[in-house]
């Protein structure tokens, strides 16, 4: 009896070792996949975006320049919002959606398409009536996000602000200004 029992369990193990080798390496697969998803889901800015930055980045040297964003992003678009990072607010369609006061599945968003990065990204929609918007990301570890909502084209401008406390990042952030009712420094393409 003794021999049958250390036999039934020899081919227990003989057995039960693949299916053990098996869910093991399921539990290596579906780790990996979950970390390969969290890095997609990290998707924020793309080339375009990087462009809007440095040409941002060109014309806002010092905290307290400022530049009409008309001189960054020309067109015909005609009114700007802020749009906070994903993970504490509303994305580029529902803020666009609101300022033109139309249903979030009728906008129509450009420039959409981005590449990998962990950085996380807050952004500007340039709104055209009645339904059109474009959306670019800006990375926080270029300029954070410091305040701003909605800008009509005429009066819209972005601020550098300087780096300081409650902001930790010490960089200097951005904010979206109305110009018409806030002196700014002249940083005009003549000056540069």
């Amino acid at each position: 009896m003794n021999k049958n029992v250390h036999s039934r369990a020899r081919q227990y193990v003989t057995t039960t070792k693949p299916l053990i080798v098996g869910l093991l390496f399921t539990v290596l697969v579906l780790l990996t996949l979950l970390v390969a998803f969290s890095y997609l889901t990290n998707i924020r800015v793309n080339h375009e975006d990087l462009h809007f930055v440095d040409v941002i980045a060109m014309r806002l040297k010092q905290p307290g320049d400022t530049v009409m964003v008309s001189e960054v992003y020309p067109g015909n678009w005609a009114m700007v919002c802020i749009v906070l990072p994903d993970s504490i607010a509303p994305g580029a369609a529902e803020v666009a959606a609101y300022a033109l006061n139309v249903s979030p599945s009728n906008i129509t968003i450009e420039n959409t398409g981005a590449v990998y990065s962990n950085e996380a990204a807050w952004g500007l929609v340039f709104l055209y009536p009645p339904n059109k918007a474009t959306y670019y990301r800006i990375p926080t570890n270029r300029f954070p996000y410091r305040s701003g909502d909605c800008a009509q084209r005429a009066a819209a401008a972005l601020e550098l602000t300087p780096a300081t406390l409650p902001h930790r990042d010490g960089l200097p952030g951005i904010r979206l200004i109305d110009a018409h009712n806030k002196p700014r420094k002249d940083i005009s393409r003549d000056n540069h």
